[in-house]
């Protein structure tokens, strides 16, 4: 119960990354302005993910890493009985679609958390993955860190913390297949920026914070996408991870591999561009603050270490 409480308050303060209340459409091709994805339920998509990423040069063992992840997901929260059904219905709740599906939203309504929290922790004690988790799982081949944080330095000793449930995951969660030697890398990757100067940009201070932890990232067709959101409080000023995720780039476009929350879908989206995938990840962020009365913070899309 205490990870599930835990899981709650991190879901609704800090990943609201895809709990808005808009339905979408489902038609089976659309304009390149509307988004097509996937939620890497059947096999078609699955296969077309992991030859994805095989072309992209992610390791083998990575890429089976995260489809066991997709698979042990899918296996719990795909299937409803008539109870689960009804509630769906009347709560007008999100179905998971087969194949490629396109909506004319500017993102994807996975709402109910609560629904989902239930159906997650039937019959499991650990928490699921978050989309650090998934991304660095796939990207941890191409990134390095040099001089990473002490363990003391990594945030995870608190509830209060903001990477606590990330090391819960990794250390309680079995299949996720990131080892103990690059827990460093991860907790300083995903570091939160603290005693910002709003005099500075904040871009700069972003990668100013990777420069002193000597980060650096392979120059390959998949790249780590990186959402911070500037938050204001009475302590000061921080940068902190809103979301991220993995793209790949192919002879077909731009694919993006995420983790969409915390208890929600797995998915694998379309785009033509990273203005478009920006514009994404900055609707959905922006209309999840705006649902549960937050004020709108500005926020930063990185694609490696570079602003989109």
């Amino acid at each position: 119960m205490k990870k599930l409480v835990t899981l709650l308050m991190v879901v609704l303060t800090i990943s609201t990354f895809t709990s808005c209340s808009l339905k979408k459409d489902t038609v089976t091709s659309g304009a390149d302005d509307k988004l097509v994805y996937s939620n890497l339920i059947d096999e078609e998509s699955k296969v077309m993910l992991g030859s994805v990423l095989k072309k992209a040069e992610i390791d083998q063992n990575h890429i089976d890493g995260a489809l066991s992840l997709i698979n042990d997901y899918n296996k719990h929260m795909t299937v409803f009985n008539e109870a689960d059904k009804d509630y769906m219905e009347e709560s007008d709740l999100f179905a998971f679609q087969s194949g490629f599906t396109t909506t004319e939203d500017s993102y994807i309504n996975y709402g109910d958390y609560y629904f989902q929290m239930k159906k997650w922790y039937n019959g499991r004690d650990y928490n699921d993955a978050y989309c650090r988790t998934l991304a660095f799982l796939l990207m941890q081949d191409a990134i390095q860190v040099e001089s990473p944080l002490k363990k003391e330095h990594w945030g995870v000793s608190n509830e209060d913390d903001f990477l606590y449930g990330d090391y819960a995951t990794l250390t309680d969660y079995e299949l996720v297949d990131i080892k103990e030697d690059k827990y460093p890398a991860y907790f300083t990757l995903f570091h939160p920026v603290f005693d910002t100067d709003k005099k500075e940009g904040f871009v700069k201070q972003i990668q100013d914070q990777w420069k002193k932890f000597a980060v650096s990232f392979d120059n390959s067709a998949a790249s780590l996408i990186t959402i911070w959101s500037v938050i204001e409080k009475e302590s000061g000023v921080k940068i902190e991870h809103s979301h991220v995720g993995v793209l790949i780039e192919n002879d077909d476009g731009l694919l993006f591999i995420e983790k969409t929350n915390p208890l929600a879908p797995y998915q694998m989206t379309k785009f033509s561009t990273t203005e478009q995938l920006k514009q994404y990840l900055v609707d959905t962020s922006t209309a999840c603050y705006e649902k549960y009365d937050l004020p709108v913070p500005e926020m930063i899309v990185l694609r490696n270490d570079n602003e989109i």
